[in-house]
C-alpha cells in the first residue's frame, strides 16, 4: 500500500486547521458525514510524521472495534507505523490496562468479564435471595448501572433512596459489587470505575500510563459518561494534549448514561481549549441537510453549526402517510421492489429505520412474503444464543473457577444428577467459608444432607474441570473446547437429538468452534477471544457487502449510511417517544431524528400510519410533532392509497397553517390538491363478444400455472420487467396484478402469460 508523505493532503480548510493544532485541550465539533474519522487519522498521522510522539504514544478511543480497527488502517495508510497506535473502546482499552494492573486491584491476573445478561442474572440471583418479585431483574440492574456510570457508590446511595424502587436497590447494589469481587469478575460499568479507583489510589501508576500516552483522541465523545470524563481527565493531566471529537447534535444515548453536557462543560474544565467546528458534509445532499437541520435547531440547548455540501441538487424528501402500519410496510416494500427491478438499486441500498425493536415485525413479514433478503441489525446476536452462552460458560469455569456464575449455569447443562437442593447446600457451604463453588464441590463429602450420588456427581464433575484446566495450554483452541464439549456431555446430548431446534443449536456450536480456530490461527488466547465476544457491539458483527435490505432501530444505524433511509412510525407516542415531555427528553429524541435522517445519502422517505396496532389494540394516531417543524418546502408531501397492494395514485397532502400534515386525511382529499394517477390498460385477457380464445390462450390446469406471488420481480416480453403486486384466484387460473416499469399496473391471467420470477430471492 503506498503511503503518503503529506498527512495533510486532501483536507479542507476547517479540517487542516483541526489537524494542525496539536498542542492543548481541543474539542472538534464535526457535523453528521463532515469527515471527522478522516481528521482524527490524519491529526494521528500529522504527530508521527511531525515527530511529536511515537505512534505507540498516541491513544485513539472509539466506541466500537470496527471504528477502532478502520482508524488504525487509515493512519497506517497515510504514514508508517500507524498500525502501531494504542486504538480501541474505552472498554477495551481499560481492560487491557487492568489486566496489567491486577495486583494493584486485588484481582487474579484472569477475572471474569460479566457481560449484561450475566450481571443480570447475579442481580436475579439476589433478588430471589431477597424474596423480591416486585420489580424486574433487568430494571433494578439497569439502575446500578446508571448510579455506576454516575460515580454514584453504594455507600454515597443508600441514605439518599427514599423510594420503594430506590430501597431494593439499596440493598442489591452494595451487595451485587461484593458479589462480583468475590466471584473474582467485573461487570461492563466495573472496566470505567476500577481504573478511576486505581488511578487515584496509586498516583505512580496513573503518572506511568499518563507519560506513556502523549496524545489522547476521544472519537464520539457526545456520548460519554461522567465516567469516562473522568477518565479523560485523569490521563490528560494537568496540561493535556487532548483532542475530542463529537457533535452535540448527535447525543443519543443518554437514556444510558451519556451526557451531552460533556461537550458544553469542556472549555470550562480544560483551560485554554480550543474549538473547531467541521460543517461541510460529504454524504448527502442539501435537501436532506436542510430537512435534518430544521428540526434539530429547535433544540433547547446545542453548538451553533449548519452543515452544507457541495451537492446542492438532489430528490426532495418525502413524507407519506399511510392508513394503518400494515399499509405503511407494504409500501416500503414496494418502494424497494420497483427500485431493484428497474436497476436503479440494489436490496443493500436501503436501510428501514424505527423508533423501537418491536416495529421490525411487518417489515419482516412483508419483506419475507416477498423473498426479499434482509439482514435486521441489533437483533439477538449469535454470542447471545443459549447454546453459545453455555458453551462460553464452560469455558469461563476454566479460566476461572471463581466463576460461580459460569458454573450455576451449567452444572445441570445437560443435567448430571446435580439438582437444585444439592447446589442450595452447596451454596451455603461456599458462602460460610467464603469458597468458590468449584472447592465446595471438592469438598462435597463435608457438605451436610448430601447423598452418597450427589456427593459422586460433584466430586465427578469437579475432577472434569481441574482436567480441562490442566489442558488448556497443550492444544489448539478448537480441539479442547471440542473436548470439553464432549466430555461434559453437551455435544453428545445434541447430536443424539432429532429435534430441529436442537440441530439448529449443533449447527450454532459448530459455527462457534470454527471461530475459535480461526482465532487461535492467528495467534489469539481462550481469554482475549471471550473478552472479545463480550465487548462486540452491533455495529462490529454489521455486514455491509451483504446485497440484504437492513432492519435496524435508529440507534443501532448511528454511524452508518445508506443511499435511501426509511424513517418509519413518525407518530405521536412513537417518534417522538411517549416521555415525561421534559426539554432534555424531547430534545434527545430530536437528536434522534436528526441521526436518521443524516443517515441518507441521496432518498429520504419519512413515513407514517394513521392506525397502528398497540398490545393487540388498533389505535388511531397523530403525526409526529417533528413533521411540523420543518418547513413545507423542505419535503414533498404525499398520501398513499393502497391500490392492489401498491399505491399507484398519489395525493399531494395540504398543509395546515402551521406547514404540516395535520388537519387532513386520507379518507377525503383537501379541496384544491393535484391527483396524479397511472391509467389501467384493458385487461389482455378480455375476449370480443364473437371471438373463442385460442387453444394457446385457454386457462391452464392449476398446477400447471407457475407459482408467484406479490413482492415478485417478473419478466413479460411484450412489457418488460416488472413487480407483481397482488394476485387473486380468477375460476381455474390466476389473475396477477403487475407494476410495469414505464406501463404502469397491468392485469395478466398466469395461466396464459406464465410469468416466472426474474430471481428467485429465497436461494
Amino acid at each position: 500500500m503506498a503511503v503518503s508523505t503529506d498527512p495533510l493532503a486532501g483536507l479542507n480548510p476547517q479540517q487542516r486547521e483541526a489537524v494542525e493544532n496539536t498542542d492543548g485541550a481541543i474539542l472538534v465539533l464535526a457535523g453528521a458525514g463532515s469527515g471527522k474519522t478522516r481528521v482524527l487519522a490524519h491529526r494521528i498521522a500529522y504527530i508521527v510524521h511531525e515527530g511529536l510522539a511515537k505512534p505507540w504514544q498516541i491513544l485513539a478511543v472509539t466506541f466500537t472495534n470496527k471504528a477502532a480497527r478502520e482508524l488504525k488502517e487509515r493512519v497506517a495508510a497515510i504514514t508508517p507505523g500507524g498500525d502501531e497506535v494504542t486504538a480501541g473502546t474505552f472498554h477495551s482499552t481499560m481492560l487491557r490496562l487492568l489486566r496489567r494492573e491486577f495486583k494493584a486491584l486485588g484481582y487474579p491476573k484472569d477475572f471474569t468479564i460479566f457481560d449484561n445478561n450475566d450481571s443480570v442474572r447475579l442481580v436475579k440471583m439476589i433478588l430471589d435471595e431477597m424474596q423480591e418479585e416486585r420489580f424486574r431483574p433487568r430494571t433494578i440492574h439497569s439502575v446500578i448501572s446508571r448510579l455506576k456510570n454516575d460515580l454514584v457508590s453504594p455507600d454515597d446511595f443508600v441514605p439518599s433512596a427514599t423510594s420503594p424502587i430506590e430501597k431494593v436497590v439499596s440493598q442489591v447494589y452494595p451487595s451485587y459489587q461484593k458479589r462480583l469481587k468475590h466471584l473474582a469478575g467485573m461487570d461492563f460499568d466495573d472496566l470505567l470505575l476500577k481504573p478511576i479507583e486505581l488511578f487515584k489510589n496509586h498516583p505512580a501508576i496513573l503518572h506511568n500510563w499518563s507519560a506513556r500516552w502523549r496524545y489522547l483522541h476521544i472519537d464520539e465523545y457526545q456520548d460519554t459518561n461522567l465516567a469516562q470524563f473522568e477518565l479523560i481527565r485523569l490521563l490528560g493531566g494537568p496540561k493535556p494534549n487532548l483532542c475530542v471529537v463529537g457533535d452535540d447534535d448527535q447525543s443519543i444515548y443518554g437514556w444510558r448514561g451519556a451526557r451531552v453536557e460533556n461537550v458544553f462543560r469542556f472549555k470550562d474544565t480544560f483551560d485554554g481549549a480550543q474549538v473547531f467546528r467541521l460543517e461541510q458534509n460529504y454524504r448527502s445532499t442539501q435537501p436532506i441537510l436542510d430537512l435534518a437541520h430544521a428540526i434539530v435547531s429547535k433544540s433547547s440547548q446545542r453548538e451553533e453549526k449548519k452543515l452544507w455540501t457541495d451537492k446542492k441538487e438532489g430528490v426532495l424528501p418525502h413524507v407519506i402517510g399511510l392508513p394503518n402500519d400494515m399499509d405503511e410496510a407494504r409500501d416500503i416494500a414496494d418502494r424497494i421492489g420497483r427500485m431493484v427491478m428497474s436497476g436503479k438499486r440494489m436490496f443493500r441500498d436501503h436501510a428501514i429505520l424505527y423508533r423501537t425493536n418491536a416495529q421490525s415485525r411487518l417489515f419482516e413479514d412483508m419483506l419475507r412474503g416477498r423473498r426479499y433478503p434482509y439482514q435486521v441489525v441489533g437483533s439477538v446476536g449469535f454470542y447471545d444464543r443459549k447454546e453459545v452462552r453455555d458453551a462460553l460458560a464452560y469455558f469461563k469455569l476454566c479460566l476461572n473457577p471463581r466463576d460461580d456464575l459460569a458454573l450455576r449455569r451449567i452444572i445441570g447443562e445437560p443435567p448430571r444428577g446435580i439438582g437444585a437442593t444439592t447446589i442450595d447446600r452447596l451454596v451455603e457451604f461456599a458462602n460460610l467459608r467464603d469458597l468458590p463453588l468449584t472447592d465446595a464441590m471438592k469438598r462435597s463429602e463435608e457438605v451436610e444432607g448430601l447423598g452418597k450420588r450427589a456427593m459422586s456427581a460433584c466430586s465427578t464433575f469437579a475432577q472434569q474441570i481441574e482436567s480441562w484446566r490442566s489442558t488448556m495450554e497443550d492444544t489448539s483452541l478448537d480441539e479442547w473446547a471440542t473436548t470439553v464439549l464432549t466430555d461434559s456431555g453437551y455435544l453428545p446430548r445434541l447430536q443424539s437429538s432429532s429435534g430441529f431446534e436442537d440441530q439448529g443449536r449443533l449447527e450454532n456450536i459448530e459455527s462457534f468452534i470454527d471461530s475459535l480456530a480461526e482465532y487461535g490461527l492467528k495467534g489469539g488466547s481462550l481469554g482475549e477471544y471471550i473478552e472479545e465476544a463480550a465487548l462486540a457491539t452491533d455495529q462490529d458483527k454489521y455486514d455491509p457487502t451483504s446485497d440484504t435490505v437492513k432492519l435496524m432501530t435508529i440507534h443501532a444505524a448511528k454511524g452508518l449510511e445508506f443511499p435511501v433511509v426509511h424513517v418509519t412510525g413518525l407518530e405521536a407516542g412513537t417518534f417522538p417517544l411517549q416521555n415525561d415531555d421534559s426539554p432534555s427528553d424531547l430534545d434527545e429524541e430530536r437528536r434522534l431524528f436528526y441521526v436518521a435522517v443524516t443517515r441518507a445519502r441521496e432518498e429520504l422517505v419519512l413515513s407514517y400510519a394513521i392506525n397502528r396496532r398497540v398490545w393487540g389494540q388498533i389505535q388511531s394516531r397523530n403525526p409526529s410533532q417533528f413533521l411540523r417543524e420543518f418547513p413545507e418546502a423542505c419535503a414533498e408531501w404525499e398520501s398513499a392509497k393502497p391500490a392492489l397492494g401498491v399505491p399507484n395514485a398519489r395525493t399531494r397532502m395540504e398543509p395546515d397553517r402551521k406547514g404540516g400534515l395535520f388537519g387532513s386525511s386520507l379518507g377525503n382529499r383537501p379541496s384544491g390538491s393535484q391527483t396524479r394517477t397511472t391509467t389501467k390498460p384493458d385487461k389482455p385477457w378480455k375476449s370480443t363478444a364473437n371471438s373463442k380464445p385460442s387453444a394457446a390462450r385457454r386457462p391452464s390446469n392449476p398446477e400447471d400455472i407457475p407459482a408467484i406471488r406479490p413482492g415478485d420481480l417478473v419478466e413479460h416480453p411484450k412489457f418488460g420487467r416488472g413487480i407483481v403486486v397482488a394476485t387473486t384466484k380468477f375460476r381455474n387460473d390466476l389473475k396477477v396484478s403487475v407494476e410495469f416499469d414505464g406501463s404502469g399496473v397491468m392485469n395478466l391471467l398466469q395461466g396464459v402469460a406464465r410469468l416466472q420470477p426474474v430471481k428467485d430471492f429465497s436461494s
